[in-house]
């Protein structure tokens, strides 16, 4: 169970990496702040700090999921953040709100999609499987490759997940 919370880890850790990364030039924030207002119109008045905050609990979360100690906290916070994430894409879905996410700072300029939302369920998954998984035994090293290699290609598709959907119609487009 150690090697499925390793893969867990890195997939969380770069995907939130990934993504506060994105956003820290400050054009791609600004962008973000502006996506924030769009997809969580309730609380489009504190759009600016909230958005700061959101910065600020990806990198937490993503350099809190390094030491093996912290860890179990930090995809704890992740589940919390991507449920909250999720929550917010779904509704933006539903309204039909076409800003993009800005999920990944200048990510596409595609609308929110089911394709995001389904990301974000099955990085939800991810994240607390990694929880399951949590445990002190000993890990041997080709174990920790293969996991971290699973977890990077699991991560680099989830960071590639709005690229990969430009290339299904959406269906908005269909007749």
């Amino acid at each position: 169970m150690q090697y499925l919370e390793l893969a867990c880890r890195v997939v969380i850790g770069l995907v939130f990496a990934a993504s506060a990364a994105g956003k820290l030039r400050p054009a791609a924030f600004t962008a973000f702040v502006a996506s924030f207002r769009a997809l969580v119109p309730w609380a489009a008045r504190a759009a600016k700090p909230l958005a700061a905050i959101t910065l600020g609990a990806e990198i937490v979360i993503a350099v809190a999921l390094l030491p093996h100690r912290t860890a179990p906290v930090a995809l704890g916070g992740a589940a919390l953040l991507l449920l909250a994430f999720t929550a917010a894409l779904a509704g933006a879905v539903r309204r039909g709100v076409d800003t993009p996410c800005r999920c990944f700072g200048a990510s596409s300029n595609r609308p929110p999609g089911p394709a995001q939302v389904i990301r974000n369920l099955v990085l939800i998954v991810v994240a607390v499987a990694g929880l399951a998984g949590s445990g002190d035994a000993a890990i041997q090293p080709a174990g920790a490759v293969v996991a971290a290699a699973a977890g990077l290609t699991v991560a680099l598709l989830a960071i590639a997940a709005d690229d990969l959907a430009f290339l299904l119609p959406s269906p908005r487009t269909r007749s």
